[in-house]
């Protein structure tokens, strides 16, 4: 069984938790977070150099993941690169969200968001905008990873995100037939 580690927000006290060898990639997430809750403005820091590029262009993401502290941490940072993130912890609160507005990119923790995923995909290749999406695993195996595929996402990433690997996907502009 895998180490565990945690380490709880200085000032909310929020618990951020991970394997201990992926827990390295949540520390420029907390540390986004920390200095939100001490006060600071999440539309005037710029975190990437791609979102301070001239060509940058914020999205309106839609984010479902059901694990607060990935959720929370996952969200200061697309905030942080610009983009404007709609939150929701399971596919039915998703799909009410896609009935007030559109994304141009979803990202879905498709390893425990429950519900019908593909079904979900489904409602969000009906409409006239085709988004990116993006399926967060959290066994990276050959069958997930396929299910994914399978159900109709773009992308592929295991939790917890690695920032560098992330934000080169949202930076580019996806243009499906």
């Amino acid at each position: 069984m895998a180490q565990s580690a945690s380490r709880p927000c200085a000032h909310c006290g929020l618990l951020f938790e991970a394997e201990a060898d992926d827990f390295p990639l949540l520390e420029p997430f907390i540390a986004l977070h920390e200095r939100y809750c001490a006060g600071g403005d999440r539309r005037a820091e710029r975190w990437s150099p791609l979102a301070a590029a001239r060509a940058f262009r914020p999205e309106t993401i839609l984010l479902c993941c059901p694990h607060e502290d990935e959720r929370e941490a996952l969200s200061v940072f697309l905030e942080a690169l610009g983009h404007v993130v709609v939150v929701v912890v399971d596919l039915d609160g998703a799909a009410a969200a896609l009935e007030r507005q559109v994304p141009s990119i979803v990202i879905v923790d498709v390893s425990s968001c429950g519900g019908d995923v593909a079904a979900f995909v489904a409602t969000c290749r009906a409409g006239r905008t085709r988004p990116l999406l993006i399926a967060l695993g959290g066994r990276g195996g050959t069958a997930e990873r396929e299910r994914a595929r399978r159900a109709g996402f773009d992308v592929y990433l295991l939790r917890p995100v690695d920032p560098v690997e992330l934000e080169p996907l949202l930076a580019r502009r996806w243009i499906r037939p």
